[in-house]
């Protein structure tokens, strides 16, 4: 892959980068919630830094949630209308499977449990399985949970017990993990997601043929699930 247009604005600091022949360069804003205002400036400027134009991208990737429902709604907006405006393809990726990669380039490891302070006394929660070769396998299917007790989720947790703990939500404080007796062997709470890790996830995904027109990326919406893999 030439060249990939990288775009987080679903994390606290909007984050947006640029593959070109394997090298990436990026931008991050400083403040948190910036994305409305610095999501466009920071595209601007990478490329520009670059020499490359909008119709030169080969795709688009772009954290399309769970996250800031703002955010994560102004990232897919800014992909949309770049890619429907060059005919470029747009990739949304995981936060949450972006964020279990980032753990593991950083760590090792293979099994990884994310989980995200949502709204109020909820968690957004996912487990991983990821490979060096930028394979995302799903061990427990994302969702959105309370904090407190489910017999169903503490079941799947509890088969494996052993997990890498990435995300903003400590098993400490956290009831339905502490009941699985989630044992976390690492920790990963950056903030902001790797662009390293959101470039391998959008080449593995246009590698295994997953090739998306504009309107049909769309924001991740975590609903709660009943059933649990």
């Amino acid at each position: 892959m030439k060249s990939l247009l990288l775009i987080d604005t679903a994390s606290p600091h909007c984050a947006v980068g640029l593959q070109c022949d394997g090298i990436i360069s990026q931008r991050q804003t400083g403040q948190e919630r910036q994305s409305a205002q610095k999501v466009l400036p920071l595209i601007v400027e990478v490329m520009a830094e670059a020499g490359i134009a909008q119709a030169d991208l080969d795709a688009i990737g772009v954290i399309s949630g769970p996250g800031s429902f703002t955010g994560m709604r102004i990232g897919v907006a800014i992909a949309q209308g770049l890619g429907f405006a060059n005919g470029t393809a747009v990739v949304p990726v995981s936060s949450l499977a972006a964020t279990a990669y980032s753990a593991f380039s950083r760590d090792g490891g293979s099994d990884w449990l994310v989980a995200m302070q949502a709204r109020e006394d909820e968690v957004y929660l996912g487990g991983f399985k990821c490979t060096a070769e930028a394979v995302i396998e799903s061990l427990i299917a994302e969702q959105v949970v309370s904090r407190g007790s489910n017999e169903s989720l503490v079941k799947a947790l509890a088969e494996r017990t052993v997990w890498g703990l990435a995300g903003d939500v400590d098993a400490s404080n956290c009831p339905v993990l502490m009941s699985a007796g989630v044992q976390p062997i690492a920790r990963y709470t950056e903030a902001t997601i790797s662009m390293v890790a959101l470039a391998r996830l959008v080449e593995q995904k246009l590698a295994s043929g997953e090739v998306f027109d504009a309107s049909a990326a769309l924001p991740n919406y975590v609903k709660e699930q009943m059933q649990y893999g």
